[in-house]
């Protein structure tokens, strides 16, 4: 066996690879290629300043981070709104297909006031997000890390839910078109923010 560089000439006919040899070559053509492009891009910022009127628009590499935030925010909120419009179409349709077994007169109680507790926890927590942002508010906040107004939308987009599910048992429509007026209002109470 011919000398290699670094292995013995007596070392036979095995010979040892170094484990991820790939994956370092693959690293390092990698990094190669990330320098060539920061570096053709470093050398066309300097001959076309961002800050420039006369760049070409494709030069505009930097994307803004608020923007994509907020038209995602704006697909979440249209999301949201067709998700329960659609599950309450779909609950009509279900109604006017035929007769709906009625319920007990106990299940529908307790269906109502499971309906009272839902709205009671709403409605308090959108209140206190939006005017007093109370200790309970600021540590969700900070635990879950999403935005106050995808809050208030989903907060309001339970009490529609609870409305479409008392509307499937009960063809008693008011509580989801109650659930849609305030979801609507937590639209405009919780505006999508300009950072």
């Amino acid at each position: 066996m011919p000398e290699v560089k670094g292995i013995p000439a007596d070392a036979g006919d095995y010979v040892p690879r170094r484990p991820f040899i790939y994956f370092e070559e693959r690293a390092s053509a990698s990094a190669l290629m990330t320098e060539r492009i920061l570096g053709s891009y470093r050398q066309r910022r300097q001959w076309f300043p961002l800050s420039q009127a006369t760049a070409p628009q494709t030069m505009q590499w930097p994307i803004d981070d608020r923007g994509s935030r907020r038209s995602g925010l704006m697909r979440t909120r249209a999301i949201i709104l067709a998700i329960t419009l659609f599950v309450g179409l779909a609950v009509w349709v279900y109604h006017t297909l035929g007769p709906v077994p009625s319920r007990e007169a106990t299940f529908v109680s307790k269906l109502r006031g499971v309906g009272a507790l839902t709205w009671i926890y709403a409605l308090v927590q959108m209140l206190d997000m939006r005017f007093y942002n109370s200790r309970f508010s600021q540590r969700r906040r900070a635990s879950t890390k999403i935005p106050d107004s995808l809050h208030g939308w989903l907060f309001g987009q339970m009490l529609a839910g609870f409305g479409i599910v008392y509307y499937g048992f009960t063809e008693d429509l008011r509580w989801y078109i109650a659930g849609l007026v305030i979801l609507g209002l937590s639209f405009i109470a919780f505006p999508i923010r300009r950072r």
